[in-house]
């Protein structure tokens, strides 16, 4: 399977994609720029609950794909998750 990373996102790729995304960073094989961008966009959009829900999931995905050694990209992931909490409703029970 080719993959095209310009055209990867978390909300779209399937999650057959997302872990190709994830092995390819544990390899090395994804500059430092690229993953900033991924997430710089994320970063910088809002979101609907059910997208945000979905970005989430496939980030974790990714996250639980890749060595926790590589603290570049769990930084960028873990500060992705904090911006994407926004747009969930939490239900107080």
């Amino acid at each position: 399977m080719f993959f095209e990373l310009t055209k990867f996102n978390f909300l779209t790729s399937s999650e057959k994609q997302i872990r190709k995304f994830a092995i390819l960073v544990d390899e090395g094989r994804v500059s430092d720029s690229v993953i900033k961008e991924k997430f710089k966009v994320i970063k910088t959009k809002k979101y609907n609950e059910k997208n945000a829900k979905i970005i989430i999931k496939n980030i974790t995905i990714a996250s639980y794909n890749i060595s926790r050694e590589r603290t570049d990209y769990q930084t960028l992931s873990d500060e992705a998750l904090v911006h994407l909490v926004k747009f969930i409703k939490i239900k107080v029970i």
